[in-house]
């Protein structure tokens, strides 16, 4: 049986713990500076709400930012994605989706097509750059040609991103996974949802 999990804003349309993922994007998303965490623990999440705001964990975060995770499904073979798209610092767009496409690259395949499909929104809304965070070294490596494409997915990766640099500027930041940084935990939320992982 999964833990039961408790998502609290602290700015938000509403603050206050909420019980499902769903209610909690409602309170933040397209919503400037919202801060919110996932915890496990009602009393952390108690603590959390009521501790005196803290500096937001991410650095500048002006301009187009995008924060891509993916998750796999050994039971399912499927690779499911997230991204969360932020414009000075405020969340404007979420994606996530899932594939049966390059699986035996299991989650970094869903980091692939997170990357590709932010960089696709970016330049469908009319944007001339984005910077994408990452948590997979092979993200910026494969695009910038600093590791070799030997596989279907990071070929077709690579000639993606290859194809974009005339119309859109695209810069890449690593992240530390799983390290309580807002939005990567928010792209791992979505990555997992779509192929039904509950953790």
């Amino acid at each position: 049986m999964s833990e039961k999990k408790y998502y609290t804003v602290k700015v938000g349309r509403e603050t206050g713990i909420f019980e499902s993922w769903e209610e909690c994007q409602k309170q933040i998303i397209n919503f400037s500076g919202a801060v919110y965490k996932k915890f496990t623990d009602l009393k952390a999440a108690k603590d959390f709400l009521n501790t005196k705001e803290e500096e937001n964990s991410s650095d500048d975060l002006s301009g187009l930012h995008a924060y891509v995770d993916g998750s796999f499904s050994n039971s399912l073979q499927e690779t499911g994605y997230g991204a969360v798209i932020l414009y000075n610092g405020e969340i404007k767009h979420t994606i996530s989706g899932k594939s049966k496409k390059y699986i035996d690259m299991r989650n970094v395949a869903g980091e692939l097509f997170a990357t590709g499909m932010a960089a696709k929104w970016a330049l469908d809304n009319g944007y001339k750059e984005i910077t994408i965070h990452h948590d997979y070294t092979g993200i910026s490596a494969w695009a910038k040609g600093e590791w070799k494409t030997k596989q279907e997915g990071t070929i077709n990766y690579k000639n993606y991103i290859e194809s974009l640099k005339e119309q859109i500027e695209i810069k890449f930041i690593k992240v530390k996974s799983h390290s309580g940084d807002l939005y990567n935990d928010m792209a791992d939320e979505l990555a997992k949802k779509a192929i039904d992982i509950i953790d």
